[in-house]
């Protein structure tokens, strides 16, 4: 910095030196924003713990999975949702003693689906997983 001072002239240095303070202070700013961020999604996946085990009454192993984004034989509608989310599209059968559903995600092209969920009465029975 000496050898910048000597060759520059005062003013020079002192915009040099502004500008410097001025990307220091945008790095930090930027530093401090990730940091946020991060702070903030912590907090948001606690709560949303929190929610599951209230919701699941504290039935971990199905709070666990749906944190894990899992599905299984046996899953209700509401815990699939809960873990994977909605589906695209839903083709829906309705037969004399149960209803059937194919709930379909992640669409590959038109008609063609890498994951459909077969429920059947609300409840998972089988996958065709293609991803």
């Amino acid at each position: 910095m000496l050898v910048g001072a000597a060759i520059l002239s005062a003013a020079e240095w002192a915009k040099v030196k502004s500008h410097q303070e001025m990307i220091i202070i945008a790095v930090l700013l930027i530093i401090c924003m990730f940091i946020i961020r991060m702070i903030w999604r912590f907090y948001q996946h606690k709560k949303w713990i929190s929610y599951l085990k209230n919701k699941y009454d504290n039935d971990m192993l199905v709070v666990d999975a749906i944190v894990d984004r899992q599905f299984w034989t046996g899953q209700t509608s509401e815990q699939l949702i809960d873990s994977i989310g909605r589906p695209i599209v839903i083709d829906r059968k309705i037969l004399k003693t149960r209803t059937k559903e194919i709930w379909k995600y992640y669409k590959i092209r038109k008609d063609q689906y890498a994951l459909k969920i077969t429920l059947e009465d609300g409840y998972v029975v089988g996958w065709d997983d293609k991803g």
